[in-house]
């Protein structure tokens, strides 16, 4: 039975990429344009282990001042801005980011952080550049590069490699190793893989809990990506589900 559930899991992880992924992004324009590369990594950033109603507010609040400072810019004004430092970009997001506010200051931190390290990419995308990262199999390296920008852990690094790696079919390309690095962890997916048996501890480390669930999905040869989307589409919408099979029930 756990068997059926992994794979039936799976199956949902195609509802997920085509809602989430592939109908949102355009995954060519993401290598043509600097922005938009920008753009899919701060989709994820502002998911800082809160509720997603308050890092929808502070990622909706960022975005208004980015667009005003950032959209647009070609990479010499983008350099421009970085040797002011971003001043005037910092001084406006600390107007709507931050205590008394929405979110705290360690986003903005994020967010000027995130700006330097593409300042210091030689093309000044981030997609382009995670992309001949994963193909010339040095997705470990990038996965610990990612982490020296403020206030990104694991868990972002791996939801970004994860959609990011769907969205241009490179899993294929993977080791069993490789694809430890692109399950991020939240409660939706612990609660999932303990229920149907891939943990037995519920709380078992994040770590354990990737290996888990690569070693499991191998065995059935279906895609633990696929899987990892799968089970947070179950988690998050399950309710939906439930009404969608009541007559199969």
């Amino acid at each position: 039975m756990k068997d059926k559930i992994i794979v039936k899991i799976c199956s949902y992880g195609d509802k997920f990429s085509n809602t989430h992924l592939v109908n949102v992004f355009n995954k060519n324009l993401l290598l043509q344009n600097w922005w938009q590369g920008l753009l899919f990594f701060l989709h994820y950033s502002f998911y800082q282990g809160r509720r997603d109603t308050i890092s929808i507010k502070v990622e909706n609040a960022a975005m208004q001042v980015l667009n005003k400072y950032i959209k647009g810019v070609n990479e010499n004004e983008l350099l421009h801005l970085k040797k002011d430092k971003f001043h005037n970009l910092r001084e406006d997001l600390k107007q709507v980011i931050g205590k008394g506010k929405i979110g705290r200051g360690r986003d903005i931190q994020m967010i000027i952080s995130i700006l330097d390290f593409v300042c210091n990419l030689e093309e000044k995308n981030l997609t382009k550049h995670s992309l001949n990262k994963i193909k010339d199999d040095r997705i470990e390296d990038h996965y610990n590069e990612l982490q020296e920008i403020i206030s990104i852990g694991p868990k972002i690094t791996s939801l970004y490699f994860r959609d990011l790696i769907c969205l241009y079919s490179l899993e294929k390309h993977l080791s069993k190793e490789d694809l430890v690095f692109c399950q991020p962890i939240d409660t939706w997916l612990r609660k999932v893989v303990y229920k149907i048996g891939i943990i037995s501890d519920i709380k078992m480390k994040d770590l354990n809990v990737r290996e888990k669930i690569v070693e499991a999905c191998l065995r059935l040869n279906v895609s633990p990506i696929k899987f990892n989307q799968g089970a947070w589409y179950v988690g998050y919408y399950s309710f939906d589900i439930v009404l969608e099979n009541l007559d199969k029930i």
